[in-house]
């Protein structure tokens, strides 16, 4: 932690005025790079398809475990959040229309911030029903796209509709 390193002050390097445009810039460059970047073009996201077969393959298979857990960076926490259609992770832009803060609610530090994670909570009835609720920052988070709650519910999916939705 810098602050714990010392009193630097790096007001002097950058203007205040700056702030702000360096990182709608920083933001582009993630949007472009890592999300949901151009209507009908999936390129920045698509591997994270993977990831969720491999997690849904995981959810669906009772296996004793407490958790699977994985680790990673916002590199692949960002494709991932686009992927799976998660609200302001997952807007893409005609190829028309420049990214900006204004057309855009894309925002890297709330998709993917210090300590960023997706959790999927999977329960399993005695007839093997498997549900899965989502969330992203410790929040309870919908499945976007044509994902569909399981009946009566917000938040949990069953784990055909979530192959259904996101693995057609």
């Amino acid at each position: 932690n810098l602050r714990l390193e010392g009193p630097f002050d790096f007001s002097e390097l950058l203007l205040e005025e700056h702030l702000q445009p360096l990182a709608e810039l920083d933001d582009a460059d993630s949007f472009y790079g890592r999300g949901p970047a151009f209507a009908g073009d999936d390129i920045t996201y698509r591997l994270a398809g993977r990831l969720v077969a491999d997690m849904l393959d995981k959810a669906e298979q009772p296996n004793g475990y407490v958790a699977s857990l994985r680790f990673t960076h916002a590199q692949v926490l960002m494709p991932l959040a686009a992927f799976l259609g998660i609200a302001g992770a997952s807007e893409p832009l005609p190829q028309s229309v420049l990214y900006s803060y204004k057309n855009s609610p894309w925002r890297s530090a709330k998709v993917s911030p210090m300590a960023a994670n997706v959790q999927w909570e999977v329960y399993r009835n005695a007839d093997n029903l498997t549900l899965i609720r989502m969330l992203h920052h410790e929040r309870e988070t919908a499945f976007g796209g044509t994902c569909q709650p399981y009946t009566g519910s917000r938040f949990f999916y069953t784990s055909s509709e979530l192959r259904r939705c996101l693995l057609p």
